[in-house]
């Protein structure tokens, strides 16, 4: 499906997401899940299968060099592979690659590239010591159902 220039799977399930910038930069993968989030769109933005993505997330792929005296933009893009889950609040900056199955804690600030299946939080955020499995299966969007049903019920 293709909405305002966006390529998303029609098995997505998109919240309220607030997109400043270009839409045609934007890709999301099947049976992700994009909750009450906010994207700057400069550069390219993929986000890829059964990624679950919490309220209050931003992702920024552009910012400015402070060491530039005329305060330059730069871009730079911003790809989430399967099975990432991101939680409440964290903020993703230009340029970073979360890996395939890695977790963002909750408010967490992620400046650098995230290996496949590490788990990292804090400001800025760090890697803790233990990981993901890296035999994932899961649907985030088959719990969407169950909270439908709980808040109209």
């Amino acid at each position: 499906m293709i909405s305002k220039g966006a390529v998303i799977h029609e098995t997505a399930e998109i919240g309220e997401v607030r997109i400043a910038g270009g839409f045609k930069y934007l890709s999301v993968g099947r049976q992700t899940f994009l909750g009450r989030i906010k994207m700057n769109i400069h550069e390219r933005v993929a986000i890829g299968n059964n990624v679950c993505i919490n309220d209050g997330v931003e992702l920024l792929t552009a910012s400015h060099d402070v060491c530039d005296p005329n305060w330059g933009q730069v871009k730079a893009a911003i790809f989430i592979e399967d099975y990432v889950w991101i939680g409440t609040g964290a903020m993703i900056l230009p340029g970073v690659r979360i890996g395939k199955g890695a977790v963002i804690g909750a408010r967490a600030v992620v400046s650098k590239t995230v290996a496949p299946g590490r788990i990292v939080v804090g400001n800025p955020a760090k890697v803790l010591d233990r990981s993901r499995s890296d035999k994932l299966s899961y649907n985030p969007c088959e719990f969407l159902a169950a909270n439908r049903a709980w808040l109209i019920g």
